[in-house]
């Protein structure tokens, strides 16, 4: 069930809770006025699987610690607006297989409350953090296989220690401008089948190539080390680890654009939503979006801008 709230009304949101054995909500364009009795009928749908909540504008502050009984079956949550904290019954949320939070601006490492998930998969964070530093400890995420970290703009340094993260397939990091260090500890995640980095700063992008890279041996295990880059509107130009046309951009040289499209094409594996995607890795990290693509000259072009808008995508 999709319910626009600030269209609605609180009365109808209060209706809801009588839906007791609902199994899927989305919540769009909610208001702070709509909260409290949303959280009300919240903590009456003991079988609701997957939630999705999305305030009306980018500006809108939840605070999730007023909800006493979260949902105890919840697989999926999406929040989707400034968060306070991170409740501390997320970290309770034992059947919870995909997490994506958006727009969140946390300045507390929201990965102490999310590491000792037991069944967390998936893990999409987009502009929620916005402290400096990310610490995988040993223990934490031991069944995640997919982890995004998306627009964080302040973040400079990532650590991931032995042993964490050791079912880890695909990692898709950036933008990060501040980010010119490559994650500590990459050359102990053994089962990463895909690294992406997205407009990612050029001297973080040199360490890593072969040849001279003085951190090539953190990510020559894996078979899959993807570069993305905007080249306008929603296009995007994706290059291999080493290959030449990448190292031409990284010295300011012009590419050949028939090439970059073809590089596109033959990385390119599109999944149907963002959900299946996150259910297992994907053989390339490619932007996700929606089914449609259009092709203009030498441009691929994505249906919708996942820089910005990937939520919506898992919402859909």
């Amino acid at each position: 069930m999709i319910v626009a709230a600030d269209l609605s009304g609180i009365a109808l949101i209060k209706e809801l809770g009588k839906l007791r054995q609902l199994r899927k909500l989305a919540i769009t364009r909610l208001t702070a006025e709509a909260t409290t009795a949303l959280f009300a009928c919240i903590e009456e749908m003991n079988h609701l699987e997957s939630l999705s909540l999305s305030f009306k504008n980018d500006g809108g502050m939840l605070n999730l610690e007023t909800i006493s009984s979260p949902p105890p079956h919840l697989e999926r949550l999406v929040l989707k607006c400034r968060l306070q904290v991170l409740p501390d019954w997320i970290s309770g949320l034992q059947n919870l297989s995909m997490l994506c939070l958006s727009l969140s601006s946390l300045t507390d490492d929201p990965l102490r409350h999310v590491g000792v998930l037991p069944n967390l998969v998936s893990l999409w964070l987009y502009r929620a953090y916005e402290g400096t530093q990310l610490h995988f400890e040993v223990g934490g995420f031991r069944k995640l296989k997919l982890l995004v970290l998306r627009d964080m703009q302040g973040l400079e340094l990532v650590e991931i220690e032995e042993g964490a993260l050791p079912l880890l397939e695909e990692l898709r990091i950036g933008p990060s401008p501040l980010l010119d260090e490559v994650p500590s500890g990459l050359q102990h995640l053994r089962s990463l089948k895909v690294l992406a980095f997205y407009d990612m700063p050029n001297e973080l992008v040199h360490k890593m190539q072969p040849n001279g890279g003085s951190d090539y041996v953190k990510v020559e295990h894996v078979p899959s080390v993807l570069f993305w880059y905007r080249i306008s509107g929603r296009s995007y130009a994706s290059y291999e680890l080493g290959e030449q046309d990448l190292l031409d951009r990284l010295q300011g040289l012009d590419t050949n654009m028939n090439d970059v499209t073809r590089h596109v094409l033959q990385s390119f594996s599109f999944s149907d939503d963002i959900e299946a995607d996150s259910a297992s890795a994907s053989t390339s990290a490619v932007p996700p979006s929606d089914e449609r693509l259009s092709f203009s000259g030498n441009r691929i072009s994505f249906g919708s801008d996942w820089l910005s808008d990937f939520s919506d995508d898992i919402e859909d």
